[in-house]
């Protein structure tokens, strides 16, 4: 019994500590209209949080990596992530039926044993470059462009 109770004990103030974020609205990630609540995600330092996307989303100049068990779930929309990258390290990042278009630097990369990267039904357009040094990628119904420079 003891087990039991100790899981359902830590499991609830877990997800009390963690983050939550939506999008509620189309427009820029930097943007307090485009989140619920109005409280934009540091998109530098996504720290074991939960980021839902299901609307048109737009990041300027900045990384978006997502680190120590963040979620971040992108559905049926425009991700553009333009002068930046997209950072995976310890966390998880899901897109399904989206556009996906990551502009520049390494654009995107898993650097850990723990970077998951699943993409189904997405276009996806690197500007630049893929790496992966690590971690699990999956991609089903998805085609995917590279130009490297």
């Amino acid at each position: 019994m003891k087990p039991l109770f100790t899981l359902l004990f830590i499991i609830p103030q877990f997800v009390l500590f963690a983050n939550s974020y939506t999008t509620v609205s189309n427009g820029n990630w930097q943007n307090s209209s485009t989140w619920l609540n109005g409280t934009i995600p540091d998109p530098e330092n996504l720290n074991g949080d939960q980021v839902y996307i299901n609307h048109d989303i737009t990041i300027l100049n900045n990384n978006i990596k997502l680190l120590n068990g963040t979620i971040m779930l992108v559905n049926g929309v425009n991700f553009n992530l333009l002068g930046g990258n997209l950072i995976i390290e310890n966390g998880t990042a899901t897109f399904n039926n989206v556009n996906l278009y990551v502009e520049s630097g390494w654009s995107l990369q898993q650097t850990t044993s723990d970077a998951y990267l699943y993409i189904y039904g997405s276009s996806v357009d690197i500007g630049q470059n893929f790496q992966n040094s690590e971690g699990l990628r999956y991609c089903e119904d998805t085609v995917i462009c590279c130009e490297t420079q």
